[in-house]
């Protein structure tokens, strides 16, 4: 299945609604190309939606650098959201879940765009430490880590091998 890419505006911001694999192949050149036509036309605000796509390999990935490195040098903005858990977690493991700026819906990822209005991106910190099997709460402004279960029959070297490896994020 190739990428399918439905373009659309809201407040100026274009949205990118990508659909199928992001991985080597057509569908890396077919945003490729997307975002070459957008930056050329003027357009450097651009956020995109991941909702849909199935797959995400590390040419998907470098995609969305080389994506990030061109809007940036034109002025613009490169927001990412409805990223699922797989695409959170390989953006994570290769660090560049620094690099992006990562929102949980369109909404707030359109805010991030206007300085006056309040922004909420994705918190990663969060995200890793549940992965990890550790809920947080927050308690007086600050973090505490929730105690574990009392009634928890297995031990947790069977619960490590639940989790997934890194080669099934990809996959």
């Amino acid at each position: 299945m190739s990428l399918e890419i439905e373009q659309r505006e809201s407040e100026g911001i274009v949205i990118l609604d990508l659909k199928g694999r992001l991985t080597s192949g057509a569908s890396d050149l077919e945003l490729r190309d997307r975002l070459r036509v957008l930056h050329e036309a003027g357009k450097v605000n651009i956020a995109l939606n991941l909702k849909h796509v199935s797959h995400l390999d590390s040419t998907g990935l470098g995609t969305l650098v080389f994506a990030l490195a061109r809007i940036r040098k034109a002025g613009g903005r490169l927001a990412l959201f409805n990223l699922n858990r797989a695409h959170l977690q390989l953006l994570s493991l290769t660090r560049l879940a620094l690099a992006f700026d990562l929102f949980d819906n369109e909404r707030d990822a359109i805010d991030s765009f206007f300085p006056d209005r309040a922004e909420k991106s994705f918190d990663i910190l969060t995200f890793i430490q549940q992965a990890e099997g550790g809920e947080l709460a927050r308690k007086k402004g600050g973090l505490a880590p929730e105690p574990p279960a009392k009634d928890s029959a297995r031990s947790g070297q069977d619960q490590e091998h639940d989790a997934d490896s890194p080669r099934d994020l990809v996959e």
